[in-house]
């Protein structure tokens, strides 16, 4: 009776992990088979000479950094950040709350050697959402500006390391696009420090392959909420048409539903990915991103929650069928991130079974074993398996070395056991609120800049 319940629960996974993942194999195959053509045709629009990027004239550009509780890194990534940038024509807007003085403090001592910072403070005490403190530092940009506007508006945030000619690439392209998103890399850690790595699987797959797919079938390339720039004026006429309001004050993930705004409203946006540079072939933004268990699962919840459930729930399925596509392939993570995590418990049934059967050849282990098309599906899945981990190994490596490549196969059972603990985390959390008519919190998570990193 125990096999038929194990087979059983097989059999649906095994037709769901299929179903789920089959288009990511023809993508896949897509992104490689594109990558050849463009090849051939000298098309890699991307690649662009430094001279270039920095013989541009610039528009003028205001950096948006939203701090609470970040006296511990402010001042160390604002020092770092005007060291390194190249870009002349730029201020960094400093987003902070009247209930945060150690913060204020930090921020002051760098506004007092630096005009190109400024402090903002908040009209509402912290801890708001991030969106509400991106949209008062858009008010006091207005405000400050005078005859000279800024044209172009840059996101990051208090972790992040700031690429030296990141500003230059923004104002090389924003002329031609709205929105304008380069790559994110986790900074690496020591090998073994499993879950940072985890984000920099995830990150290196997405920002070297997937995002690529994304916009070359046409669908909204997704703000990663720093190291992206946006066209004042559609910024502006997005405001315009719902009431005001840039940032989605309520969003848990208000980056991502501003790109989706963008693009259904018709604006242009891009990603740039490679741009030679010395010895670092990627003009990126690179930060620390949790190391410990708990606050990925926090932070991912909160990412899950906003991209897959509030979204759907505040936007539908809006957008070209390009679009559809892509928020389908956000919000199916719902599903895959379950599967895979419940996988697990089921296979140490079926090995438990197994020793069991060993010791006693009566107890049955397979209920199904005649059916040749379930097992036909099971070795399916797993070429689909071994495919998606090659795939995994090939884009780290590209990133971080060939060694960083190979150990991601270890990881790959600790970032699916984050992901769906945080995808039932962000179940309980969404279906909790909306049972209680109560608004979504935003969670705050812990920054470490790398003069502190161990």
């Amino acid at each position: 009776m125990i096999a038929v319940y194990v087979d059983t629960a097989i059999f649906f996974l095994t037709i769901g992990y299929m179903c789920l993942n089959v288009d990511d194999v023809l993508l896949d195959l897509f992104f490689y088979t594109r990558g050849v053509y463009r090849n051939m045709r000298g098309l890699d629009r991307k690649r662009l000479a430094v001279e270039n990027i920095e013989k541009s004239a610039e528009a003028r550009i205001a950096v948006f950094i939203p701090c609470w509780h970040e006296a511990e890194v402010v001042e160390h990534m604002l020092s770092l950040a005007l060291k390194r940038i190249a870009y002349k024509r730029y201020e960094i807007f400093v987003g902070v709350y009247p209930n945060d003085p150690d913060t204020q403090a930090k921020v002051d001592l760098i506004c007092a050697g630096a005009a190109q910072v400024r402090k903002v403070v908040n009209p509402s005490p912290g801890p708001t959402t991030k969106a509400q403190n991106l949209n008062a530092m858009f008010e006091r940009m207005r405000e400050v500006e005078g005859d000279d506007p800024f044209e172009i508006v840059v996101l990051h945030d208090v972790e992040d390391v700031i690429h030296p000619l990141s500003l230059n690439l923004y104002n090389k392209y924003m002329p031609e696009k709205d929105m304008v998103q380069i790559p994110v890399f986790p900074l690496p850690r020591a090998m073994q420090r499993f879950t940072s790595w985890t984000y920099a699987d995830e990150f290196a797959e997405n920002h070297m392959k997937d995002m690529i797919i994304r916009e070359a079938i046409g669908a909204f390339v997704t703000c990663a909420g720093v190291g992206c720039a946006f066209s004042r004026s559609s910024l502006e006429a997005l405001g315009a048409s719902r009431n005001g309001t840039i940032f989605r004050d309520n969003a848990l993930t208000e980056d991502y539903q501003l790109s989706l705004d963008l693009k259904v409203q018709g604006f242009k946006t891009c990603f740039v990915k490679e741009i030679p540079f010395g010895d670092d072939a990627h003009i990126a933004t690179r930060a620390f991103f949790p190391d410990d268990l708990r606050s990925a699962i926090r932070q991912k919840t909160r990412w899950i929650t906003g991209i897959c459930l509030q979204t759907w729930q505040m936007q539908g399925w809006k957008g070209s069928f390009a679009d559809r596509y892509a928020l389908y392939r956000d919000r199916k993570s719902l599903f895959g991130n379950a599967a895979c995590v419940l996988g697990y418990p089921l296979m140490l049934v079926v090995f438990g079974l197994n020793a069991w059967h060993a010791r006693d050849p009566h107890v049955i282990i397979a209920a199904f074993r005649h059916e040749a098309a379930i097992y036909a599906a099971l070795y399916v899945v797993i070429g689909i398996s071994v495919w998606r981990i090659v795939q995994r190994v090939v884009q780290v490596g590209r990133v971080y070395g060939p060694a960083a490549g190979l150990f991601s196969i270890l990881r790959v059972p600790w970032g699916n056991l984050i992901n769906g603990c945080a995808t039932f985390s962000a179940l309980y959390t969404y279906t909790s609120a909306r049972i209680r008519c109560e608004p979504l919190r935003w969670a705050k998570t812990q920054h470490v800049f790398p003069v502190d990193a161990r």
